[in-house]
């Protein structure tokens, strides 16, 4: 997913009913319901190794559950 194109990235979805990846319709659910009272949100960095865990999961198209252990620094930070 990282460093591809939106075009490359659409071909390999597992959903084509959506045109949004996989990993942005993820990231703003959680943000919608977890990240409207967090300070600094968008400027705080989020937990380097979170977040390279993360992309090493959606890179490799495992199924992830953010809302279990991440920080909305860490899900912004994507």
């Amino acid at each position: 997913i990282f460093g591809q194109s939106l075009e490359n990235t659409y071909k390999y979805a597992p959903d084509k009913s959506s045109l949004v990846p996989l990993i942005v319709r993820q990231c703003c659910e959680y943000l919608l319901e977890h990240g409207s009272t967090f300070v600094g949100l968008f400027r705080v960095p989020g937990k380097q190794s979170a977040i390279k865990e993360l992309r090493d999961m959606y890179d490799r198209g495992l199924s992830i559950e953010l809302k279990q252990c991440y920080s909305p620094a860490t899900i912004s930070s994507l």
